[in-house]
């Protein structure tokens, strides 16, 4: 529930958008923290992976461009300036910000240390929850293999949801590979979750977790 003029604001300032809703219980609490402790790197999710495999870069950025286009969760921002409560908003369409790296040049030694300054550097750098996508892939040609690095913070993604996202990404980048066409399942939108929590009674689950937790400190 927001105003007219807090909608007008936001869509003056995001023209491109198509849809706005309240976060649920989880991200709100995940992006409390966030905001409180913006150099805690805790809800920073990282994952490199090291590809001996013949790899197409190029294909591989492709995939993952299509698996954040199929999701409104992927293209969302956070607002909470001037709003009786934070809000995110999914945007038309979002790049997913993708760097290549050449260090072929480098001593496995050489390599190794400068990854890990590259992952420190991407952890400190953090995110603008208000400037989507909330996250960015960054890939290293070595001597011998790749090495892929996603950054992504936790508020778009649980552990369920980002396994799928990966098999979705290697699903899409098989057939790329092959020149085929990919078939992925249809996709629910991340606001049926939210329909979904916002229905539940909030005493009932209140007293359950009360009951629950009853004894603990």
């Amino acid at each position: 529930n927001i105003s007219q003029a807090d909608l007008d604001r936001l869509v003056e300032k995001n023209p491109d958008m198509v849809n706005l809703y309240p976060l649920v219980a989880a991200q709100e609490g995940i992006l409390f923290h966030a905001r409180m402790s913006p150099d805690s790197e805790v809800y920073h999710e990282q994952l490199c992976l090291n590809v001996i495999n013949a790899f197409d870069p190029d294909k591989f950025a492709q995939a993952w461009q299509v698996v954040v286009n199929r999701h409104d969760v992927l293209k969302s921002s956070y607002h909470w300036d001037e709003l009786p409560h934070t809000l995110q908003l999914v945007h038309e369409k979002v790049t997913l910000p993708v760097t290549q790296l050449d260090w072929q040049n480098k001593t496995e030694e050489e390599f190794e240390e400068a990854l890990q300054q590259l992952m420190q550097e991407q952890r400190q750098k953090g995110f603008d929850f208000q400037k989507p996508p909330i996250m960015r892939l960054l890939l290293i040609k070595s001597a011998d293999s790749w090495r892929i690095l996603i950054d992504f913070h936790h508020v778009l993604l649980d552990g369920w949801s980002t396994s799928m996202m990966y098999g979705e990404v290697l699903t899409v980048y098989g057939a790329l590979l092959k020149g085929d066409s990919w078939e992925l399942p249809e996709s629910p939108q991340y606001i049926e979750f939210v329909e979904w929590m916002f229905e539940q009674d909030q005493q009932r689950l209140a007293d359950f977790w009360s009951d629950y937790l009853r004894g603990f400190t």
